[in-house]
């Protein structure tokens, strides 16, 4: 006897799935996070690292910053799955993805665990100098702010990569310049194109919100653009944002000996979602990579 054959889901179906699974995996993680509640285990490779250096230059911190970033990008994807009751959004959703690339980014390149621990130290300075340089950056808007102690602590984070440089294989390449974060969402979540296009969007460039937010409508008054958000973008979104959470997460449970079912069950959940095959393919075309 033959089966009948299985039907797939309609575009919404899979698009509203998407992101309850999303909703619901952070929300059981948070009411039951399992050991990582408790930080990293005795004896995991995040702690074994700080063996290698001098206390001023612990690798911990590091991973410290990793996992702050995660929680960013854990609040930015709740937000985009707020994003969809009535009346939806059609241009919010980018904007809090892309966002949850940015931190997932950083925080993969910063939890990497195939990089030594000098290098991991070099990619925390060179994190903490950017956001001292920014704050430089802001505290130039008024005359009045004294900018001398920000400078001074650039000076620090400097002298501590200074004396990091001196310390083991002088062949290892360092910097204490960070990358961008197109070039981290490259080369750390290999979703450059797609970081691009939620760039494109959240920056209100008009080919990109034309063909992804928006829709022709036409009436007695003829043409005219009406805000609209396709189910295909939104799954498309979802993949996005799941990938923003299992990669850093993934990277952490390592780094941290994270060994609770919990854990994997979540990472599971969402790496369903980021595998979900449904691509970007607006009503005018593929959108330029």
């Amino acid at each position: 006897m033959k089966r009948a054959p299985t039907e797939t889901p309609p575009l919404t179906a899979i698009a509203l799935r998407s992101i309850q699974e999303l909703a619901e995996a952070l929300e059981a993680f948070s009411s039951d996070p399992g050991d990582a509640a408790f930080g990293p285990a005795q004896g995991c490779p995040a702690l074994q690292e700080r063996d290698a250096l001098p206390s001023e230059l612990d690798p911990m911190n590091a991973h410290y910053q990793a996992g702050y970033l995660h929680e960013v990008t854990v609040d930015n994807v709740v937000a985009f799955t707020k994003q969809f009751h009535s009346p939806a959004t059609a241009i919010a959703p980018f904007v809090c993805v892309r966002a949850a690339l940015d931190s997932a980014s950083i925080a993969a390149w910063l939890a990497d665990p195939s990089i030594t621990p000098r290098k991991r130290v070099a990619r925390s300075l060179a994190f903490r100098r950017e956001g001292l340089v920014e704050q430089r950056k802001l505290a130039g808007t008024d005359v009045q702010v004294d900018k001398s102690r920000i400078q001074r602590r650039i000076a620090q984070i400097e002298a501590l990569f200074t004396q990091l440089h001196a310390l083991g294989d002088s062949d290892e390449r360092l910097t204490a310049i960070m990358p961008s974060t197109t070039e981290l969402v490259r080369d750390c979540l290999n979703k450059e194109a797609d970081y691009r296009i939620l760039s494109a969007v959240s920056h209100a460039h008009l080919w990109a919100l034309q063909q992804v937010s928006f829709r022709v409508e036409r009436d007695e008054e003829g043409p005219h653009l009406e805000r609209k958000i396709e189910p295909t973008v939104i799954i498309y979104l979802c993949t996005l944002a799941a990938t923003s959470l299992a990669t850093p997460l993934r990277m952490l449970a390592s780094q941290y000996g994270w060994k609770a079912p919990i854990i994997q069950r979540t990472i599971d959940r969402i790496s369903r979602v980021a595998d979900e095959p449904a691509r970007l393919k607006p009503a005018k075309g593929p959108l330029p990579a």
